[in-house]
């Protein structure tokens, strides 16, 4: 762990009272939307939606890092293919259970 003196994170006391008021509108906005498996990162477009209100409407960063092609969805689906964070899971599909119902909790073997 001797990296973990060198990682850099935001000091959120350092956000403008605009900043602020902003973090708080979206949030509230976002308050409520499912998230799915973090393994699935790549594909939840809530927490794509959410990556973009926080780089760039709270911290006002370059927009192209949430491009399609860009910093976050590279790093989305790397993220999504580490072992540690994958883990056994393989993809999800849905299925049709004994009473009929949907579930989306079966892996693909």
């Amino acid at each position: 762990m001797t990296a973990l003196p060198r990682f850099v994170i935001h000091d959120f006391r350092q956000l403008t009272k605009n900043q602020l008021k902003t973090a708080a509108s979206k949030f509230d906005e976002f308050l409520g939307r499912p998230l799915r498996p973090f393994n699935e990162i790549d594909k939840d477009t809530n927490r794509h939606e959410l990556d973009r209100i926080v780089l760039i409407d709270i911290f006002e960063l370059e927009k192209s890092l949430v491009d399609e092609d860009g910093a976050i969805p590279l790093l989305r689906r790397k993220l999504a293919q580490e072992p540690s964070i994958r883990g056994s899971k393989g993809a999800v599909k849905k299925f049709k259970g004994k009473e009929g119902a949907v579930s989306a909790t079966a892996p693909i073997a």
